[in-house]
């Protein structure tokens, strides 16, 4: 195995086995992440989702998103349980911007805010889209800047497994949900950590509506997208680094790819609403 593989395999550990310690962990890497590219063509950081063919041209997409369809469809199939328009959206842990992007041009929410915890990430995203019903934030995950009862939807793809208290993280989420508001979600867990993950969703003031075990589909996005992601990576990290890179893009000869197909590492889905 080539060092930067180890490397990468001993932070996952690392954050595993000091949970306290995981967001600092995290935030250190997607300010490195920030900092290496700064153009908006690379808008999106999560798996991707796709199905058979057929499903993947149901959704409608304006040709210049069209290289970021598995991206959108993740999003797009989180959100599709919820009618988002006119209402009031955050999504946490907003990344690069391209999910609150989307949902701002496709779903017409009344307004929708993306908060990370990456000051780097935020000012990469105020600078690159526009104002009018976007808006960017500052903050943790466990600890919301925002009032009590401030939106009608709460979304979270792909980031919670980076928070260190996942109590905290729903605690606060129910806080800034208003009553019958929704919560969207989607993550991967470890196979041994979701009896964990059900515990503290059923702990939480949400009831479950619906959820569901998407990592097939997680896997299809992969295997269609995953030579793009490794030729679009290759323009701009340096080539010591594309080990590590090919990690955190789940490609398929990735640790994390490998860990879905044999079932080791599972990505879930869950439409919730606050009671």
């Amino acid at each position: 195995m080539k060092r930067y593989s180890i490397l990468h395999n001993f932070f996952l550990f690392f954050c595993k086995s000091f949970p306290n310690l995981r967001t600092r962990l995290w935030k250190i890497l997607y300010h490195l992440l920030a900092s290496f590219y700064k153009k908006r063509d690379w808008s999106f950081m999560n798996y991707g989702y796709a199905a058979d063919p057929a499903e993947s041209q149901t959704l409608l997409l304006d040709k210049r998103d069209e290289s970021n369809r598995y991206f959108i469809q993740l999003y797009n199939h989180v959100a599709r349980g919820v009618l988002l328009k006119d209402r009031d959206v955050l999504e946490i842990g907003s990344g690069r911007g391209g999910g609150v992007d989307y949902i701002s041009r496709y779903l017409e929410p009344r307004s929708i805010v993306g908060m990370d915890l990456s000051q780097k990430a935020i000012n990469f995203c105020n600078k690159n889209y526009s104002p009018s019903l976007i808006s960017f934030v500052n903050g943790n995950a466990e600890f919301l800047p925002f009032k009590q009862e401030s939106f009608d939807v709460v979304m979270n793809i792909e980031s919670s497994h980076c928070y260190s208290s996942m109590k905290n993280f729903l605690n606060e989420v129910c806080r800034v949900l208003k009553f019958k508001g929704y919560f969207l979600f989607a993550d991967l867990r470890d196979k041994d950590e979701i009896d964990i993950l059900h515990s503290q969703l059923k702990d939480s003031q949400l009831k479950l509506i619906q959820h569901g075990d998407i990592t097939g589909n997680i896997i299809n996005a992969l295997q269609l997208d995953s030579q793009n992601r490794m030729n679009y990576f290759k323009k701009f990290i340096p080539s010591f680094l594309l080990d590590s890179f090919q990690e955190f893009a789940g490609t398929i000869n990735s640790r994390i790819y490998k860990r879905f197909i044999n079932k080791k590492t599972l990505y879930l889905s869950y439409l919730m609403q606050k009671i």
